[in-house]
């Protein structure tokens, strides 16, 4: 036998264990098509040609798990709950995990996002208009979060647009959402939406908290109700972070028993978010920055209370960032990192 018929067998008997160990180790790939809008399917990883199975298991090691396994554990722990996830990577531009339906949500205080992007839209374009003053009137008074329900309409206290679109998303204040409404026009936002082509599903009907007591049976379907979905929300915040003053209001939202319970605990990671909650729907939306890489993680949960959602958000954000994010992360280094009060 020649040394080139040995070395073409030897070669032979290589590629056939090299591609037995790729399938012990691989488990038959999977190959799907490419992330990107439409696509509701998820793409774990691909082999090329060129690659070496050593290569592949590094760049696809957190990655491996298909999202319906990942989320599992957790929704099978709250069968009474309907949970919504969107994990996008805002430096590659590409869905982790993406809806296979992007059903209609009520909006909350998620919906003040589609104000301060449109806000932040406008301002580019009169940034006068942001700096007149304001005067708050006893007409612009209604209930749930916010400061400014707390001032006396007679002390004559004057704000700005931009002070508005501070409270809006810091304090989740309903009373500057709805002035900032009234200023930049219901219709107008909604015209901005159909332009960010959003899906349909985001809306706003109606002021925040009025007509007060429509809120009270407030459903998905009722048209009088604001609504979103998950997947508007990513795109939203897809737009906003190309903002620095918007980013700057959502890192310091005050609100931070969701998504920042979990990445708030890492001195690399900084949260920008903004939450929504009502009687039996809790819903979170992020930017985080982390590791010098950004990625944008929605999740909303409905059939739950706010302490009841703020736990399996909490739980879904920490699976996401031991498996998508970070697979090094473990809950010893978690509590190790974390930032001090």
């Amino acid at each position: 036998m020649t040394y080139r018929m040995i070395i073409l067998c030897c070669a032979l008997f290589a590629s056939l264990v090299g591609g037995f160990l790729c399938s012990f180790i691989f488990n038959k790939p999977a190959i799907s098509a490419p992330f990107g809008e439409g696509h509701h399917n998820v793409i774990w990883f691909q082999e090329s040609d060129d690659e070496t199975p050593k290569q592949i298991l590094k760049r696809t090691s957190s990655f491996q798990l298909d999202k319906d396994a990942v989320i599992n554990s957790i929704m099978k722990e709250c069968p009474d709950q309907q949970i919504k996830v969107a994990l996008y990577d805002l430096d590659e531009q590409k869905y982790l995990i993406k809806p296979e339906h992007d059903d209609k949500i009520q909006s909350a205080s998620l919906i003040k996002l589609l104000i301060l992007a449109y806000s932040m839209e406008q301002k580019q374009q009169n940034p006068n208009k942001f700096n007149e003053d304001l005067q708050l009137t006893s007409n612009e008074y209604v209930k749930g979060s916010g400061i400014l329900q707390y001032i006396p309409a007679n002390v004559g206290e004057k704000f700005t647009l931009n002070n508005l679109d501070y409270l809006m998303i810091t304090k989740s204040d309903n009373i500057a959402a709805n002035i900032l409404i009234k200023q930049l026009g219901m219709s107008n936002i909604n015209h901005f939406a159909d332009q960010l082509r959003l899906s349909g599903n985001t809306h706003l009907y109606n002021l925040l908290m009025l007509p007060q007591n429509k809120f009270l049976s407030c459903s998905d379907t009722d048209a009088h109700c604001n609504s979103t979905s998950v997947e508007d929300m990513v795109k939203l915040l897809r737009f906003l972070s190309r903002y620095p003053e918007a980013m700057l209001f959502l890192e310091h939202q005050e609100d931070r028993s969701g998504i920042p319970a979990t990445f708030d605990k890492l001195n690399t990671a900084i949260v920008h978010n903004k939450t929504g909650t009502l009687t039996q729907l809790r819903s979170d939306a992020a930017i985080i920055d982390y590791n010098q890489h950004r990625y944008v993680l929605v999740i909303a949960v409905k059939n739950a209370d706010k302490k009841q959602g703020d736990k399996i958000i909490q739980e879904i954000s920490s699976t996401v960032l031991k498996t998508f994010i970070d697979p090094s992360i473990t809950a010893t280094k978690l509590e190790k990192n974390k930032k001090p009060a």
